[in-house]
């Protein structure tokens, strides 16, 4: 099946609005970089449903930077230009911390807060369900200046060279003609490092969002797949 057919299968209703998420898919384990490290990557989604994983649909590249070993600096752009149709950049900071736990075990945690604007959105554009309504005229997704901010935490332990994280986070959004939109996510995954500079992470969740409009809609599962280097430094020592 299309991904764009899944999409509204999956919406369950016809005329379904909301304006889009800021961020998207997920960061992975909270004290991937230190201070002074820099971090350039990837991170791609899609689907995954009873019937099997769909192809990514939605996704885009991120740079972070170590500002210290509590502080980190992200940025990136959050990308889906098949069936929710939106594109946007955000830019955030996330405050991290840790603790031995013995036996080269380590706990993790951070906090997540960022803002980002961009395109994207749909309306309802089905008959009105008022008689003497007019049903909205269509606009292009690419004519829908989008904004908002997202919100979440992340803790995580580490063992050597693997981790394993839980991630859950709030994004809320408006755009042009649509209404204002909240979409709450979680995620689980696994990150391994290959020596010092390579990070591969997978993980899986869900999702849902709710408007005035549409009311709670979902959830939905999903997958995710990061690819990420990291420079600087010495901090992880497998």
């Amino acid at each position: 099946m299309q991904p764009a057919r899944l999409w509204l299968l999956l919406l369950g209703v016809t005329g379904c609005a909301y304006a889009p998420p800021i961020r998207g898919l997920h960061a992975g384990m909270p004290d991937r970089i230190g201070r002074g490290q820099f971090e350039v990557g990837g991170t791609a989604g899609g689907f995954a449903t009873g019937t099997g994983i769909i192809a990514p649909t939605t996704g885009g590249p991120h740079v972070a930077y170590g500002w210290s070993d509590t502080v980190v600096l992200e940025g990136g752009a959050n990308l889906n230009f098949f069936e929710g149709l939106w594109a946007t950049g955000w830019a955030g900071v996330r405050l991290v911390r840790s603790k031995e736990l013995g036996h080269e075990l380590r706990g993790v945690g951070d906090l997540e807060l960022g803002a980002g604007a961009g395109l994207g959105g749909r309306v309802y554009e089905g008959p009105p369900p008022n008689p003497d309504a007019r049903p909205a005229t269509p606009v292009p997704w690419t004519s829908r200046w989008a904004g908002g901010f997202y919100e979440g935490l992340g803790i995580g332990l580490r063992w050597r060279w693997l981790g394993t994280f839980l991630r859950v986070r709030l994004d809320a959004s408006g755009s042009t003609g649509a209404p204002a939109t909240l979409w709450p996510s979680v995620v689980l995954g696994l990150e391994a490092r290959a020596g010092q500079h390579l990070v591969f992470g997978l993980g899986g969740g869900a999702f849902t969002f709710w408007n005035e409009n549409s009311g709670a809609i979902g959830p939905w599962f999903f997958y995710q797949a990061t690819v990420a280097l990291v420079f600087g430094g010495e901090k992880h020592v497998p």
